[in-house]
């Protein structure tokens, strides 16, 4: 039952709190404090806003809550270079690996665009209706465990797997084979995948392995564990090979998503998933001057000495740490470029055509209209680079609706997203293999702030479609079982029998 679907006043007075003191602030800021002030203070808002919304659902939720991997991503990807802006006093100071020079006022302009999507997005978090347990990303949800067996999932999940590597041969075979596969670039090899007819293996290993945790987490048989684990760290080493930090990190968010279905244990903000969480990251950050010496070693172009020898001098100065040239600036770009050259307004042709990217390319008449960060990277390329293949920056969900509607975009979509994101939560509840989707679409929650909806919405759906075929594999093999259980009969019920002499 739901009682409950009155809004939660303490949340829409803090909302009411947070939007005066964010107005009140950018407007003393522009009146008096200057570009460098006013673009600190965007950073403050953009990251207060989002993070009364992470502070409410965390300690609840844990750190498996679309919204608070939602608004996680938000604030890393458009507080965090603002911050930075503000700290060294301005853009000039600015040690920026982009190939464009922003002045303050472009700076101020983004930040501001990035406020107004994070008032949007924390009016709906705090506003929205409350429902006292439908929501509950953890209630009803360990009944998977009793719709799939444990065997034929097993089996399932290793034929999925098998499935994307025959899908991972064929994508290299478009390319000339695994060693020219690996020989190029990452920018270089996304480029040419993206004029050929691909299969989407990525989706086929992500839907696999949930399919095996399933399998392992009720059970915890030995074997099991030992093949989900060669399988894991055969598919990391590929991803590692590629260059490819984005998958490994989306496929660590499903796993943390569907273990905490099926355990209810709530990872919260501890020394140990601090910790844990800062080692990743540096990691990650490591691994970005690594990933582009890959090629060479691979065509023996570089020996694997000089390639350690290259990576630790890049990395000793520690500069890599720097906002500026992490993660976090590349898709912030699309921001800064959108509020200096935005001037025709899309007016949703960006979200129509990613329902068309969802034809197969074979299957599509003509020629399918570029995405738009693959446009975006293409006019930087043309306008700045004009050698080699523009790599892929990234592109922000607020820069996207800004191109499409203008300010009145950037608050709507904000405010979509974050809906989208408390129905996401309610799907282990409300849906028979809630946990399975739950799981497969939660790092959605945390991509969606550096790529575009197309990519988005094409990564989801073939998920999805991965997901509802193994599912079919799994009925026809008798692998589900019934999720209706029988009620006990009450004391004071009669149960007629027919009279037998």
């Amino acid at each position: 039952m739901i009682p409950n679907k009155a809004i939660d006043k303490p949340g829409s007075v803090t909302f009411v709190l947070l939007l005066a003191c964010g107005v009140c602030a950018i407007a003393v800021a522009l009146h008096l404090g200057g570009d460098v002030v006013s673009i600190g203070l965007c950073g403050v808002l953009a990251t207060v806003l989002p993070g009364v919304v992470i502070a409410q659902r965390l300690k609840k939720w844990g750190l498996a809550d679309p919204l608070v991997l939602f608004c996680t991503g938000f604030v890393l990807y458009h507080a965090v270079l603002p911050f930075r802006v503000a700290m060294v006093g301005g853009t000039e100071n600015l040690a920026s690996v982009y190939p464009v020079q922003f002045p303050d006022t472009t700076f101020v302009k983004a930040g501001l665009l990035s406020v107004i999507s994070a008032l949007g997005i924390s009016f709906v978090a705090l506003a929205m209706p409350k429902r006292t347990g439908a929501h509950q990303v953890l209630d009803g949800a360990q009944t998977i465990t009793k719709i799939i067996k444990s065997d034929p999932a097993f089996c399932v999940g290793l034929s999925l797997y098998a499935l994307g590597l025959e899908f991972f041969y064929l994508n290299t075979m478009t390319l000339g084979g695994f060693m020219a596969f690996y020989s190029l670039d990452r920018a270089q090899r996304y480029s040419d995948l993206a004029s050929q007819v691909t299969y989407p293996h990525q989706a086929c290993f992500l839907a696999a392995f949930l399919f095996l945790g399933c399998a392992v987490v009720p059970q915890k048989s030995r074997f099991k564990v030992c093949v989900l684990a060669i399988a894991l760290i055969a598919w990391s080493m590929g991803m590692l090979l590629q260059g490819d930090r984005r998958t490994i990190l989306n496929l660590a968010i499903s796993l943390l998503g569907l273990y905490t279905c099926l355990t209810r244990w709530r990872v919260t903000l501890s020394r140990r998933s601090v910790a844990v969480g800062l080692t990743a990251v540096a990691v990650l950050c490591v691994f970005a001057n690594v990933r582009l010496l890959i090629p060479r070693v691979v065509t023996h172009n570089m020996s694997v000495s000089e390639a350690v020898t290259a990576s630790v001098e890049d990395s000793a100065d520690f500069g890599w740490l720097l906002p500026e040239r992490t993660e976090l600036a590349g898709p912030y770009l699309s921001l800064l470029f959108s509020t200096d050259h935005s001037e025709k307004r899309l007016l949703g042709e960006s979200y129509a055509d990613s329902l068309i990217r969802l034809v197969p390319r074979f299957l599509y008449p003509g020629e399918r209209p570029e995405s738009l960060s693959v446009r975006f990277s293409a006019d930087i390329q043309q306008l700045y680079v004009r050698r080699g293949t523009a790599p892929g920056w990234g592109y922000s969900p607020v820069a996207e609706a800004y191109d499409n509607f203008d300010f009145a975009g950037v608050v709507l979509v904000g405010m979509l997203w974050t809906a989208g994101f408390v129905l996401l939560s309610a799907l282990p509840s409300i849906f028979r293999f809630g946990p399975l989707f739950f799981a497969a679409l939660l790092p959605q929650a945390f991509n969606c702030n550096r790529s575009d909806f197309a990519t988005v919405l094409v990564e989801s759906t073939y998920t999805v479609i991965l997901l509802c075929f193994g599912l079919g594999i799994l009925t026809v093999l008798g692998g589900t079982a019934s999720s209706h259980v029988r009620k006990p009969a009450r004391p004071d019920q009669r149960v007629h029998r027919p009279y037998t002499a």
